[in-house]
């Protein structure tokens, strides 16, 4: 969660994640603005204490940029609860009861535990234990269902066996083990390597879209984004995964099929391509772009709302927390 670094492939702006209006159906909607996991990104080598005070800043300031992200992608806060984690306690208090009944083999499972561990973040108790700290985000609401995407399924399994160990053990059918809401793109992968996902911790800038980008830096993106030799638009992930990518990002933010994508452009060269995704692209965030501007603009509006959500979210949690703890007995 870092300041200025909100790309596509983090927050997407079509229907694959923030179609907001696809949701409500459902009886309450929560955003958890989730600062406590950012913590677990320290790395003690190679960080001098500027780069580790900046570490900090982003941490707060990117908070209210999360939730100027999610308002301009079009999130009601007058429909749904939009808060900070850090404001809601009883998320860490939960987690520590969830983690006492929670294997290590469980955690040591975990494929982004091992992918943390190998690009130089501490190998700390909060890193290993983090996934329990999400089961505790859903669990304390008694969520059903929860969008993710394909990097996060393994942790959406984790919570249902965490749910139901915490039920078998208290011979109480308490948590209801949640559904996890899939759409048509669950990943989208970097514009340099399309085998890789589109991240905003990659050093290169050009390997994403963010969503504050100019139109100007879009354009001077996409332009230098890797394609392949092969003339024409196709899905082939194997063989194309950079084409494939290029075509999921138009697809996704024009609300159109792929299939619709490839038959318009399976003729086309890389450049008529490029230039027609580079325009759908400033279409689609460049009103969402004015939108965080005016936000930003507005920092009291934007922490009013957040603590609004807080202050609805601690009800919930409170009386949730109260019952759990009656059945835990403390």
């Amino acid at each position: 969660m870092t300041c200025n670094l909100l790309s596509i492939g983090r927050h997407s702006i079509s229907k694959r994640s923030i179609s907001f209006r696809s949701f409500s159906s459902l009886p309450l909607l929560l955003f958890s603005i989730v600062d406590l996991h950012s913590l677990t990104s320290v790395k003690m080598n190679g960080r001098d204490a500027k780069e580790e005070e900046e570490r900090r800043m982003n941490i707060k300031e990117g908070s209210r940029e999360m939730a100027i992200a999610l308002l301009a992608c079009g999130l009601d806060s007058k429909k749904c609860i939009l808060f900070q984690q850090s404001h809601v306690p009883q998320h860490a208090e939960l987690s520590w009861l969830l983690g006492c009944l929670t294997p290590n083999n469980w955690l040591e499972s975990m494929i982004q535990f091992k992918t943390k561990k190998e690009d130089g973040t501490l190998n700390s108790l909060g890193l290993f234990g983090y996934p329990v700290l999400m089961a505790a985000d859903i669990l304390l609401y008694g969520a059903t269902h929860v969008p993710v995407g394909e990097d996060q399924r393994q942790h959406i399994e984790l919570t249902r066996d965490i749910a139901i160990q915490f039920n078998n053990y208290y011979k109480k059918d308490y948590f209801v083990p949640p559904t996890s809401i899939h759409t048509t793109f669950q990943r989208v992968m970097s514009l340099k390597e399309g085998r890789k996902k589109m991240s905003k911790s990659d050093p290169s800038d050009y390997t994403r879209i963010n969503m504050n980008d100019s139109s100007d830096l879009i354009q001077s993106k996409i332009k230098k984004a890797t394609t392949d030799s092969t003339k024409g638009v196709s899905i082939d992930k194997e063989n194309r995964p950079e084409i494939t990518n290029l075509v999921e990002i138009f697809a996704s933010v024009t609300n159109k099929s792929t299939e619709m994508i490839v038959e318009e452009f399976k003729d086309s060269g890389h450049a008529a391509f490029k230039s027609a995704l580079t325009v759908a692209l400033q279409e689609r965030l460049g009103p969402i772009r004015e939108k965080m501007d005016s936000l930003r603009a507005n920092p009291s509006l934007v922490d009013s709302i957040l603590e609004e959500g807080a202050e609805t979210a601690r009800r919930i949690a409170i009386n949730r927390m109260k019952e759990i703890r009656e059945i835990a007995g403390y």
